[in-house]
């Protein structure tokens, strides 16, 4: 395979001198043939790996990168078997100066690793992606001026108190987009520790997304977290929360949220737990709170709906409303009426029937 990554060519002529971007799912043509496709032009490799495979072999296919392929900018690596030899990985990793963007799968992932990966001065967005479903642990260890380019934040399937230890232990100020999925059940403590990591170690966050599995608390504590959000993290822009601990929504609490962060154009509320809480007219008291809102998502108790809204009371900016599974307990009419005298009139209303799966697209208005 070395000899194969010196020359690169067949018959002197380099296969697809321009290509820019390459991804592979095979693992033979991984071990045998990528290095043919690695040259100077390369800004992107992909390589996923379902069956066995020699990781060595493929660790030091990686240390060749830093050299063969000086553009590369975007690298993403996902397989379920650990490395054979991960100073080498470390090594490999550690010469791609250049590297913006990175995904690697849990099983990759020590603290070496991780520190390693602390320390690339251009690293701009890190995903840590999920391959079995199982949850999985994120090692941390304190270090200075870690991660000093990362903007973007995404793990799936790493519990939220690993995450906070991550937060609590590099300290990512620039970072602005953060998504984390938890397979394990989570609380309205992790909830809490989690934000309470956010709002010490990157408190200009804009976009935030958390979504459990599954939540251990049914009925709502003393330190709502909606209070705990709105107090720390007020640079909020999309703030989502999938599946929260029992949020147990009112007019009062939306307009405190609303009113400390006044900048979110997307919030998104969804319980999976009891009935609705917030009142369907709720949403003229809360229209005004909401000058630059694109999208909102929540679940809605459409008893009592009266016919229309006051006068001015229209979110000036929406473009989509999602109320989920909100059962319609009113006439359609009187729904309907009132909906058309809030909502502007590009602005499209979606209802799902099942609350798992894909969440419905943020559909941009065409006016």
């Amino acid at each position: 395979m070395d000899i194969i990554i010196a020359s690169r060519t067949l018959s002197g002529v380099e296969l697809l001198p321009n290509l820019q971007s390459f991804s592979s799912e095979d693992t033979l043509f991984i071990q045998k043939w990528i290095p043919l496709f690695i040259n100077k032009s390369l800004s992107a490799l992909d390589l996923r790996v379902s069956g066995p495979v020699d990781m060595h072999l493929l660790t030091r296919t990686l240390s060749h990168l830093h050299h063969l392929c000086p553009k590369l900018r975007n690298l993403s690596l996902s397989t379920e078997f650990k490395l054979d030899d991960a100073p080498q990985f470390d090594a490999a990793l550690s010469s791609l100066l250049s590297l913006k963007e990175l995904d690697l799968s849990s099983p990759l992932l020590s603290l070496s690793t991780i520190n390693t990966l602390a320390h690339l001065p251009y690293l701009e967005t890190f995903t840590i992606s999920d391959m079995d479903g199982e949850e999985s642990t994120l090692p941390a260890m304190p270090s200075s001026d870690a991660f000093p380019s990362l903007g973007t934040f995404a793990s799936d399937a790493v519990g939220f108190r690993s995450i906070a230890s991550f937060l609590e232990a590099y300290e990512p100020r620039k970072l602005h987009t953060l998504y984390v999925y938890s397979a394990s059940t989570e609380s309205h403590a992790t909830y809490q520790s989690l934000v309470a990591a956010i709002a010490s170690a990157c408190p200009d966050l804009k976009d935030l997304h958390l979504l459990s599995k599954l939540v251990a608390d049914i009925e709502p504590i003393a330190d709502p977290l909606l209070s705990t959000i709105s107090y720390h993290l007020t640079a909020l822009t999309s703030l989502k929360l999938n599946s929260p601990p029992t949020l147990k929504l009112d007019v009062g609490c939306m307009k405190a949220l609303l009113t400390a962060l006044p900048s979110l154009h997307t919030l998104k509320l969804l319980e999976k737990i009891g009935p609705p809480t917030l009142p369907l007219s709720a949403l003229s008291e809360l229209a005004p709170l909401c000058p630059v809102m694109r999208f909102l998502t929540l679940y809605l108790d459409t008893k009592h709906v009266s016919a229309s809204a006051p006068p001015n009371a229209i979110f000036p900016c929406l473009e989509v409303l999602n109320v989920q599974l909100s059962p319609l307990e009113s006439s359609a009419r009187d729904v309907a009426t009132f909906l058309g005298s809030v909502l502007p009139l590009t602005c499209v209303v979606q209802h799902s029937h099942y609350i798992d799966g894909p969440e419905p697209a943020e559909v941009e208005s065409s006016g």
